[in-house]
């Protein structure tokens, strides 16, 4: 089953305008596991972005490999990406998770930022990494859900995060099944490959504003499932409150 959540112009250009970058911090961890197993002659070759968005995920490890390209099933997330790409080594295509657009043996590293959790059923998406990446290439899945205000005054960090925690709240009073996993950091994943790891010891950060914070939680497809099933917009509700 394909999930387009994120299909729709506007809906595009929030997510790319909104959605925090991915730190160095996470390519390099990425990268030091690949070069485990891989000798760089090989490593760096071609990487697969899976479920790429309007390309955050992709444009963490363009800097790195000889080609990388990045796939979703949303057109508009896809042209969003394509208009801000800087890389001349990457290309942005509409695709799905069990139809890579990769031949056989060809592949060093496969990435899903935030994005795996929509695939159902992913044992379709891990069949279909296995078969495009060549021996000793990986896999990473990663992701975040949680956010929190800090570096203001303690008294307003406070109340902003209480604010932004009243919105999540509601938002996720109905929570489909692919965010649950999400949600549970993807723990419930049952990744067959060999040598899996895990790290919880990663972290983002964003500086913004109070709008673009709104913004980001916009973007977020609870959001626009709370608004579309109950006609309500949940910030309005809660500033009136």
């Amino acid at each position: 089953m394909h999930c387009k959540r994120y299909e729709g112009k506007i809906i595009a250009k929030n997510y790319n305008t909104f959605r925090p970058r991915y730190p160095e911090s996470l390519s390099e961890a990425i990268l030091q596991f690949l070069d485990q197993k891989l000798p760089k002659s090989f490593s760096r070759k071609l990487a697969l972005d899976v479920g790429c968005g309007s390309g955050q995920s992709t444009e963490c490890i363009a800097p790195f490999f000889e080609n990388v390209i990045g796939v979703d099933i949303s057109k508009d997330q896809i042209s969003e990406g394509r208009k801000n790409n800087q890389f001349e080594n990457v290309e942005y295509l509409v695709g799905s998770f069990d139809r890579l657009p990769a031949k056989d043996n060809s592949v060093s590293l496969v990435i899903c930022g935030t994005a795996a959790h929509w695939f159902n059923p992913i044992d379709e998406f891990y069949k279909e990494a296995k078969r495009v990446l060549i021996p000793g290439g990986c896999i990473a899945i990663f992701g975040y859900s949680n956010s929190f205000i800090s570096g203001l005054p303690t008294s307003l960090n406070n109340t902003l995060n209480v604010f932004f925690q009243t919105i999540f709240s509601k938002i996720t009073t109905e929570i489909p099944k692919g965010m649950e996993n999400l949600l549970n950091e993807y723990q419930d994943f049952d990744i067959p490959f060999e040598d899996v790891i895990r790290s919880n010891t990663l972290s983002m950060s964003k500086k913004s504003t109070f709008n673009s914070y709104v913004g980001f939680y916009k973007s977020v497809s609870l959001y626009r499932s709370y608004k579309e099933k109950n006609n309500k917009d949940p910030f309005e509700e809660n500033t009136k409150e």
